[in-house]
């Protein structure tokens, strides 16, 4: 059984229109222009506490591509870019994914490792998940990561998530990860 993202609106918003901008980035959802940043960029040190490999030819990158943009036309996730405000640079990517493993949807991102130590991931996520809160009936957001990923961890603990699941996770690299999930709640609201 196929799930969707939980809009507030109806008619949802067309997710292939979605432009999101934080002090220093933009996030605008994935296209095949990106092929070619994204196979360079997703390496094997990049995935390394992630579920997916890299790509070992572009046609792969492709595919992605095409499933995001089938996923984002069927609302079941909205898959990004993530750029620098300042020269357009290709950072990575994120998404916000409706999963059936967990009741509320899934935030993940991943980051080019030349761009690592920057805060990128942090202000792309707290971006994305502002956006969600807005959009979305979600009473939280789950986070899965690797517990040994410190620096994903912190962008989880950043928006006062806690662990509320752990599990051994195959990967398609044939090897296992020790994910922990977090629960990442909804911003109390100001009054007024």
């Amino acid at each position: 059984m196929l799930v969707s993202l939980n809009f507030k609106t109806q008619p949802a918003p067309a997710l292939s229109e979605v432009r999101l901008h934080s002090a220093r980035l933009m996030l605008r959802p994935v296209l095949e222009a990106d092929a070619s940043d994204i196979f360079r960029e997703f390496t094997s040190d990049i995935t390394e506490y992630m579920l997916p490999k890299p790509p070992e030819a572009l046609p792969e990158t492709l595919a992605f591509i095409h499933a995001s943009q089938q996923g984002m036309a069927k609302q079941r996730e909205l898959v990004c870019v993530i750029q620098s405000h300042r020269d357009d640079r290709f950072l990575g990517c994120c998404g916000l994914h409706a999963r059936q493993t967990w009741p509320e949807p899934e935030l993940g991102i991943w980051i080019r490792a030349d761009a690592h130590g920057y805060g990128y991931g942090r202000e792309a996520v707290h971006t994305l998940a502002t956006w969600g809160f807005e959009h979305l009936h979600a009473a939280y957001l789950v986070y899965p990561v690797d517990c040994e990923n410190k620096a994903s961890r912190a962008i989880a603990e950043s928006l006062n998530g806690v662990v509320f699941a752990e599990k051994k996770v195959p990967t398609q690299r044939g090897t296992w990860l020790n994910e922990v999930a977090y629960r990442i709640p909804r911003p109390i609201e100001s009054a007024g």
